[in-house]
């Protein structure tokens, strides 16, 4: 049986700035990144894995102060510099057994991914006809999506 169990933690400063907008910001983001697994082997033919990641995402820079196109007077991209992370959760395992005598193998494998506070891009639509885009933190939503697999195979 082996455990593992860490963290990785990544500090992060942006300096921003923007001729267009007259703005000039520095941000700094501290990301803990845990990650845990767990794996034991029955034996050389039967084993089980779980493990799990986290991270933290940063705001990018094109999303906190994009750049604003001075050929249209429709679009507009408005910046965003209260822009804050989002957080991957993801969980992964897979179990197998493989019986050589019968030449039988089958297992499964599966996971799930959640992301907390995702920075989408939100779109405005004046009753004049003009867009004003801008990256925002969907704050208490989430985002998930999991997958199943699994094998049986017999000669």
């Amino acid at each position: 049986m082996i455990i593992k169990i860490g963290n990785n933690v990544k500090f992060v400063d942006m300096d921003l700035e923007s001729i267009y907008n007259n703005l000039n910001a520095r941000k700094h983001f501290t990301n803990l990144n845990p990650n845990a697994n767990f794996n034991y082997k029955f034996n050389n033919y039967k084993a089980i894995n779980i493990s799990y990641n986290g991270s933290a995402n940063n705001p990018e820079r094109s999303q906190m102060l994009p750049f604003n196109y001075n050929n249209t007077q429709v679009t507009t991209f408005l910046p965003n510099l209260d822009l804050r992370n989002s957080f991957t959760n993801n969980i992964n395992g897979y179990f197998y057994e493989s019986k050589i005598l019968t030449s039988v193998y089958y297992g499964a494998n599966g996971g799930y991914t959640r992301i907390s506070n995702p920075i989408v891009q939100s779109i405005l639509v004046s009753p004049s006809g003009t867009y004003n885009y801008q990256y925002v933190n969907m704050e208490g939503y989430t985002n998930g999506n999991y997958y199943f697999n699994t094998y049986y195979s017999k000669k």
